[in-house]
């Protein structure tokens, strides 16, 4: 998960706390932040419903979508010229 860390971190909480809000192991929570493992649907919704965020938003999707339409933006203006 991209942005797991990242949104821990920002939410000021250590893998410790997160584990027990939202009843993931702190060993899997850290495998997560690593990247040697990738969470179970069960695991990714319990974390972003722990966190307050969405599955996209841990997933890094949320912040692709946003390249995207810039990207989409920038190729109409430069089309339109």
């Amino acid at each position: 998960m991209i942005d797991l860390k990242r949104i821990r971190k920002e939410k000021k909480l250590t893998q410790q706390e997160l584990s027990q809000l939202s009843g993931v192991p702190q060993q899997s929570i850290s495998r997560y932040e690593k990247g040697s493992r990738n969470a179970d649907s069960e695991n990714l919704k319990k974390l972003a419903l722990a966190l307050r965020v969405s599955a996209d938003d841990l997933l890094g999707i949320t912040e692709e979508v946003k390249n995207f339409k810039r990207i989409q933006e920038n190729l109409s203006i430069e089309l339109t010229k």
